[in-house]
């Protein structure tokens, strides 16, 4: 129907415009869920190193159906990526070290 058409064309451009893209990932606006969420890509080595650098450690990582995809394996076909990790400081023994102060990096997703 015309209105649908409409409202996902509307979307689409409008979720666009906050798309970005570097050597490291890339965020998309692509059709799923109507054109309503902007995805996270990047490669699994690249995702491993970006989570290390903010202090958690990686336990594991899985694809789609649950099955372990080992570190420098070839990327896997799945659509997504499960990572299992945790901080830094609890891996190594300390407890009680309280949320953690990491701030997520400002993509401008706030809806301006």
């Amino acid at each position: 129907n015309i209105g649908r058409w409409l409202r996902l064309l509307w979307t689409h451009h409008h979720m666009r415009q906050r798309e970005r893209s570097n050597k490291e990932y890339a965020l998309i606006n692509d059709v799923a869920e109507d054109y309503s969420l902007i995805h996270y890509y990047i490669d699994t080595e690249r995702q491993r190193a970006q989570l290390e650098s903010a202090g958690l450690s990686v336990l594991e990582v899985l694809d789609d159906q649950g099955r372990a995809v080992e570190q420098g394996a070839i990327p896997t076909r799945a659509p997504w990526l499960w990572f299992v990790a945790q901080r830094t400081a609890v891996a190594s023994g300390v407890r009680g070290s309280g949320p953690s102060s990491i701030e997520p990096e400002p993509w401008g997703l706030s809806g301006k």
